[in-house]
């Protein structure tokens, strides 16, 4: 399920992004209001948590500049505009940083266009391929890119099937643990800052969706990974995965034992399932292979005999 950023039109889409950046980057973030802000959203300065786990190059340290890109109407060519955009972006850092404005060790780019994830051909590679060369005419440590529909991360590991079933399970429990209230302690936070005084939301309303899409996608990116589904499979390294769960989206009490009649125990009692069933087809498989040879290597003495 994707949701329709472009409803929240280009003010709400930068509060969005500066509302994320907050949460990622923690204290050090500043946020920019409506005014000369130089396009900027948001900055950080220091050691940030991000990426999270860490990459190979470790995680970052230095200044950084969010900067959003809102389509009004997203259609073809999505990549292409993407790429020109972050074009004239550049060349606008080039000439400020000329003129002595202060050269960011990082940007990072959040943007409501759908990108295709098509190996090599596609928008995200088109994307990143371009970021790249941009980056190194400019001297950045490191670039990045935030769209709509972040789970086709999980589709390019996992595959379409797998990706769209971890998504969906992930809304379920999602949903369960924020049934009371629909939207949970840190997206009311985020509502907040995109909504100063909003004090209800309604269901329907695709601010709500945006808010919480980020907590949903990271629990499928638990859900889909092989290594946390076969410690699912396992009621003695269940609780692991419920710990991993609470972890990513921030919620320490997450980490407990969900009830009989709980998404969550669903999915893991499939993954258990489904594991017993595999290991009775192996054991069946087994058996009857040395069936077979021993069936063989008795018609084979049989031979012997009777030729004796």
């Amino acid at each position: 399920m994707d949701y329709d950023l472009t409803r929240l039109g280009t003010r709400e889409f930068e509060h969005l992004s500066q509302a994320l950046a907050s949460e990622v980057f923690g204290s050090s973030v500043e946020v920019f209001g409506d005014g000369r802000d130089g396009g900027r959203e948001a900055t950080f300065r220091g050691a940030v948590r991000y990426p999270d786990p860490p990459a190979a190059s470790g995680q970052w340290n230095g200044y950084g500049v969010v900067q959003a890109k809102f389509r009004q109407r997203p259609g073809v060519n999505n990549a292409g505009w993407l790429c020109n955009q972050l074009t004239g972006e550049f060349a606008g850092w080039k000439k400020a940083i000329k003129e002595g404005r202060e050269r960011p060790d990082y940007l990072l780019f959040t943007t409501n266009v759908v990108l295709s994830a098509v190996a090599d051909s596609g928008g995200i590679d088109q994307v990143h391929k371009h970021l790249a060369e941009l980056a190194g005419d400019l001297g950045l440590q490191g670039v990045n890119r935030a769209a709509q529909r972040s789970h086709q991360r999980l589709v390019r590991r996992y595959g379409e099937k797998a990706a769209e079933d971890a998504v969906h399970t992930a809304r379920a429990v999602w949903d369960r643990a924020n049934q009371i209230h629909f939207l949970g302690r840190y997206e009311w936070k985020l509502l907040e800052i995109i909504r100063p005084g909003a004090c209800e939301v309604s269901t329907r309303d695709p601010l709500a969706h945006a808010i919480r899409y980020p907590s949903i996608v990271t629990i499928a990116g638990v859900l889909a990974s092989p290594h946390w589904q076969q410690k699912a499979s396992f009621l003695s390294t269940q609780c692991e995965v419920f710990d991993e769960i609470g972890r990513r989206i921030g919620r320490d009490d997450y980490g407990w034992q969900p009830p009989k009649r709980h998404p969550l125990t669903y999915w893991a009692d499939e993954l258990e399932h489904q594991r017993i069933r595999v290991e009775r087809e192996r054991y069946r498989s087994s058996t009857q292979h040395s069936r077979r040879l021993s069936d063989s290597d008795a018609a084979g003495n049989s031979t012997r005999i009777s030729a004796i």
